[in-house]
């Protein structure tokens, strides 16, 4: 728990127009300037330039990252930790059968234990993600032993196997630490990822280059597509999902639906972080049919994000670009102060 401290002894002092601040927010109009003259949504420019204005604001504060969430390596989570480092600490009951295939070791994982872990779980498609990686990149949809074996030979670094979790569903979940230890839901969101709906003669590849998305999205869906899957022919009206795992580089559309956190909800996530100590805050990227099932324990959690896991919903159109900075610079504060009650907490000790 983080104990509350009067504001007079906080190190980081209420907003201040210095240069720093006065920079970032030239910052902010340039970019909201640059997407309406490109005509590009503020989720579809790399993330650095996201968050330019936030990282130039708060440049003397981010040492501290690694306050937020003490017992998470790499900056609480920020970035380059292991994702089977985070597994180890959820409940196991939650996360799909995963196996930690290792490429950089003198003991590296041998094919044959791939096939054999691929046999227990019983069938194809699995997921295939690098065990350190963000953004969906190279995550990937295996519906085969030969996809599997080309993931295989081709990944340099360490991956998982997963099994696929077939839920109607992805919601991102955020989550904050209350004073009393529990976890409290501060942003909610349904993920939307595109498909296509077949017309009796065409492939899917071809369906895809059909869709009204930009280039470089639809170049992206199928360079991620299963092979077995884009060369397939869906029957006419069959709705196919070409996009496995959401990510907004992949045509996601993210849904804010905070209006629908239940006291339900947030007592099941709030358990599932029971026994992972030092957290503080972070984002659970869940697959499930629906909200109410969630609230009764029927879900996977595909992934959990430390400070990187920021809330997703400021990625819903319905925000400006200024209403969007205004709700990250709210994380920041969040941040700042769960830092310095961490700090404070261990010197108390």
């Amino acid at each position: 728990m983080i104990p509350k401290h009067p504001e007079k002894n906080n190190p980081f002092p209420p907003h201040q127009k210095s240069l720093q601040t006065k920079v970032a927010e030239l910052t902010k109009q340039a970019i909201a300037h640059l997407l309406e003259t490109k005509k590009k949504k503020f989720e579809e420019i790399p993330w650095q330039n996201q968050f330019l204005p936030l990282i130039i604001k708060n440049v003397l504060k981010l040492g501290c990252l690694k306050n937020v969430n003490p017992g998470m390596s790499h900056y609480s989570g920020m970035i380059d930790i292991p994702k089977s480092e985070i597994n180890k600490n959820l409940p196991k009951k939650y996360l799909p059968k995963t196996l930690l295939c290792e490429k950089q070791n003198q003991t590296m994982t041998p094919w044959k234990t791939v096939l054999s872990f691929v046999e227990k779980i019983g069938k194809y498609p699995v997921m295939c993600k690098p065990n350190m990686g963000e953004r969906s990149s190279n995550v990937q949809y295996i519906m085969n032993e030969a996809e599997l074996r080309t993931y295989f030979d081709d990944s340099a670094a360490d991956f998982l196997v997963q099994e696929y979790c077939d839920y109607d569903n992805e919601f991102g979940i955020s989550v904050e630490k209350t004073e009393n230890g529990t976890f409290t839901i501060v942003s909610l969101v349904k993920k939307e990822m595109p498909f296509v709906v077949g017309d009796g003669h065409s492939s899917v590849e071809t369906l895809i280059k059909k869709l009204s998305l930009p280039a470089d999205q639809k170049k992206k869906i199928k360079e991620n597509a299963a092979s077995a899957e884009k060369a397939s022919t869906p029957k006419k009206g069959e709705i196919v999902p070409i996009v496995r795992t959401a990510s907004i580089s992949l045509g996601t559309k993210i849904i804010d639906i905070r209006d629908q956190i239940t006291p339900e909800l947030e007592t099941v996530i709030s358990k599932t972080l029971t026994n992972y100590q030092g957290v503080h805050v972070g984002r659970y990227d869940i697959r499930a049919n629906s909200l109410a099932e969630i609230g009764q324990g029927k879900f996977k959690i595909i992934e959990f994000n430390g400070t990187n896991g920021i809330p997703m919903h400021v990625y819903d159109d319905k925000f400006s670009v200024k209403e969007k900075y205004e709700q990250l610079e709210t994380y920041f504060v969040i941040y700042n102060k769960i830092s310095y009650g961490t700090v404070i907490h261990c010197i108390i000790e």
